[in-house]
């Protein structure tokens, strides 16, 4: 397939010719050629032609769950996000293989949450990793993906019951991977800051436009700053404090 990958790129009716030739002499399975053709397809990043072939493979022996599930991963690289669902849903249909469909959906579901995270839409990202790790709860990198959208979707509105959830994630992910190393250096970093919510977060989370909390201060303060009391005031004597309940 390196080799087929290769040549596709800069001649790809090659690759059918010779895919053909070899296919022939070894039983003219039709399915077993665009298969061939797909994966060397999908090798030279045409994933559009791969998708082609692949369905013609899934047409040729609809039987064989594989196709589809080929087809799927085709589509999920050109963002076909329900056209690959609806494929991998087929190929279950097929053969019946939980594992199987169950590692794709988490795989595309991934995908689709990734492209949306690097859009900037952490809130519609959001489900799609949950659903992610519902269906492959072994992954460490699916755990991880959670818990970055997790910790996007608190900034600038700081929430402690979400950035918990985000450590939570991360440790999930860190456990699954056996790593300290960048997974160590993030959690100490929303350690930290979940530490600080913790402390502050009634005062951050109080909603805009509630009265301010009065403190009075004492007379004998102006004199510190201006012992003739010649010019302004330099403190109101009622000033507003940070609001703690």
């Amino acid at each position: 397939t390196g080799l087929g990958a290769s040549r596709w790129r800069t001649d790809p009716d090659s690759v059918r010719r010779l895919f053909l030739s070899v296919v022939s002499d070894h039983a003219g399975d039709r399915a077993t050629l665009q298969s061939l053709l797909g994966d060397a397809a999908y090798a030279a990043e045409d994933y559009e032609s791969a998708a082609t072939s692949y369905a013609a493979a899934a047409e040729a022996s609809p039987d064989r769950g594989w196709y589809r599930r080929d087809q799927a991963a085709a589509l999920r690289e050109v963002g076909r996000w329900p056209e690959a669902e609806d494929c991998i849903l087929a190929a279950f249909e097929v053969d019946s293989d939980v594992a199987a469909r169950d590692d794709a959906l988490a795989t595309l579901h991934n995908a689709h949450a990734n492209r949306l995270y690097e859009a900037g839409e952490y809130a519609e990202a959001e489900p799609l990793y949950r659903a992610g790790v519902r269906l492959s709860p072994q992954d460490a990198v699916f755990w991880s993906n959670l818990s970055l959208a997790l910790e996007e979707s608190v900034k600038g509105a700081p929430r402690v019951g979400r950035l918990r959830e985000a450590v939570d994630a991360l440790v999930k992910a860190a456990e699954l991977a056996g790593d300290d190393g960048e997974y160590g250096v993030r959690l100490a970093r929303l350690r930290t800051d979940l530490g600080r919510l913790d402390r502050f977060g009634q005062l951050i989370e109080v909603p805009a436009g509630l009265p301010p909390v009065i403190v009075d201060l004492a007379d004998d303060l102006v004199p510190i700053v201006d012992p003739n009391q010649n010019g302004r005031r330099f403190f109101d004597e009622r000033l507003p404090a940070m609001r703690r309940h």
